[in-house]
């Protein structure tokens, strides 16, 4: 039998094959579940975006809770982050040359 000294790269490679892997299997279980989502009944469907929407109102109101509890600064920086980022949207959006072609006026 002779040995043969790995380098560090077959560790890397297999370690991003796992990841790969993983995503891949996660993206094909999203996938699964969102066609299950889009053939179920409307009333299954609304039971699930009113318990997901509850879930997301909840989880945030226990957020803003800690942060204030740590600081009461803290509690508003996620709405300093929002309307940052939605500040930067709309001025990328005003920033865009128009459409050739395009009339904007009513004239």
């Amino acid at each position: 039998f002779q040995y043969v000294q790995q380098d560090g790269s077959q560790s890397h490679t297999h370690k991003r094959g796992v990841f790969t892997f993983v995503v891949n299997f996660g993206g094909v279980l999203l996938l699964f579940l969102l066609g299950l989502f889009v053939n179920s009944s409307g009333s299954v469907q609304d039971a699930i975006v009113h318990v997901a929407a509850a879930a997301l109102i909840g989880y945030t109101v226990l957020l803003h809770t800690q942060l204030f509890n740590i600081f009461p600064a803290l509690a508003f920086l996620p709405l300093f982050c929002c309307f940052i980022v939605a500040h930067l949207v709309a001025k990328s959006f005003r920033s865009r040359p128009a459409k050739v072609g395009v009339v904007t006026s009513s004239r």
